[in-house]
C-alpha cells in the first residue's frame, strides 16, 4: 500500500502563514524575525524597516527561501517596526513586527551628529 500526499496550489495572492512577532532586545544582541508565506506563482520576499526597503549587509542576512530576517549587533537606531512583503502578479500581502531595543520603542529615538541614536526626549 503506497500514500501519496499532494499539495494544491491555487493561483492567486500570496498569504502568510507564520507572520514576525514583535521582538524586544538589549543593544548588543543577535536578532532574527521570521515570516513564511505561500502563493502560486511563487511570491518572491521583501523585508522592509519603516517602509524603506533593507538591503543585505555584514549586520543584515536575508533568507528569502526560509523567510528570515537576521539583525547582528543591534543597536537602539535598528529599533523601529520590520514587515515582510511577499508578491507575485496576483498581488501582495504586508505583516509587520516591532523591534525595541533597550525598551526604546519605534519613532522615540532620533539620529544626532556622528549617527548615534539618542532619545527624542533629551535635548
Amino acid at each position: 500500500m503506497f500514500v501519496v500526499k499532494t499539495s494544491c496550489f491555487f493561483l492567486g495572492p500570496p498569504i502568510i502563514i507564520s507572520p514576525p512577532k514583535d521582538i524586544s532586545v538589549l543593544s548588543g544582541a543577535n536578532v532574527t524575525f521570521f515570516c513564511l508565506g505561500l502563493g502560486a506563482p511563487e511570491p518572491t520576499l521583501t523585508w522592509l524597516k519603516d517602509s524603506e526597503t533593507i538591503r543585505r549587509s555584514k549586520r543584515v542576512v536575508i533568507t528569502d527561501e526560509m523567510g528570515f530576517l537576521q539583525l547582528f549587533v543591534v543597536t537602539v537606531a535598528d529599533a523601529g517596526k520590520y514587515t515582510c512583503v511577499y508578491k507575485n502578479k496576483h498581488g501582495e500581502v504586508r505583516k509587520s513586527a516591532v523591534l525595541r531595543v533597550d525598551g526604546i520603542d519605534p519613532g522615540q529615538c532620533k539620529l544626532v551628529t556622528g549617527g548615534t541614536a539618542v532619545p527624542s526626549r533629551v535635548r
